[in-house]
């Protein structure tokens, strides 16, 4: 099984996300705040393909569920892990959430059509759980979702 964190049009939009945030804070700051925060592409190396489940979550369909709308419950209705629901309302992270925030990458509204990403960290496992004050050590993976 291969796992493709990003293609070519999550790159192209995310750059585009890039080059409006520094043409704001060029706009707007007077300076870049937290310098030292600020990724470089040369910290980043490519993850082997034999080390991807060391970070990847263990549950690989999600739970079954309801529509709401409908009330059915279809038995055999499970999201695949990374995937999401043919409405794009529910998708499956492989578990719970712990972290998320939020990207818009629209500024303006003749820009092209909106663009949204969720970034998140999910436990790998179902059992897992941290208080928030602990530090906690280990290898880890933050997704990056776009939703529209």
């Amino acid at each position: 099984m291969k796992y493709y964190f990003l293609n070519g049009d999550q790159i192209y939009m995310i750059l585009k996300c890039y080059l409006k945030l520094n043409m704001m804070n060029k706009l707007f700051c007077d300076e870049v705040l937290f310098p030292e925060w600020r990724p470089n592409i040369h910290d980043f190396e490519m993850l082997p393909e034999i080390e991807y489940d060391d970070y990847l979550p263990q549950e690989k369909y999600s739970m079954k569920y309801e529509d709401k709308m409908t009330s059915e419950i279809n038995e055999d209705e499970r999201l695949p892990i990374f995937n999401s629901s043919s409405d794009g309302t529910l998708f499956f992270t492989g578990g719970p959430v712990w972290s998320m925030d939020w990207v818009p990458c629209s500024l303006d509204q003749e820009s092209e059509p909106v663009c949204s990403y969720i970034s998140l960290a999910a436990y790998k496992t179902l059992g897992e759980v941290h208080q928030i004050h602990d530090v906690i050590e280990g290898k880890g993976l933050i997704q990056i979702w776009q939703i529209g």
